[in-house]
């Protein structure tokens, strides 16, 4: 009688034991895809913002050029309009 009953308890530690196994298991999957989730999305904005970063510097890049290039051409009239009070063309 001992027998069947140490037999009938042991089917049932042991499903216990995998199942809890089975819990740590994928609790600790749980965790690992977590952080690998967040990893991934700090990457994917570390890179969003690189590239928004870029792409800000070339506009003021090309904004200062607009502004030199802008100043230039004031500066061109303005030479045109001082040669032609100062000189004599004939």
């Amino acid at each position: 009688m001992e027998k069947i009953i140490a037999s009938s308890v042991l089917p049932t530690t042991s499903f216990a034991l995998n199942y809890e196994f089975n819990m740590n298991q994928m609790v600790k999957y749980l965790i690992i895809i977590t952080l690998c989730y967040f990893f991934l999305k700090g990457l994917f904005y570390f890179f969003l913002w690189q590239t928004t970063h870029k792409i800000e510097e070339r506009a003021r890049k090309q904004k200062q050029k607009e502004k030199e290039k802008q100043g230039s051409m004031w500066r061109i009239w303005e030479d045109d309009e001082k040669r032609d009070d100062d000189s004599n063309w004939w």
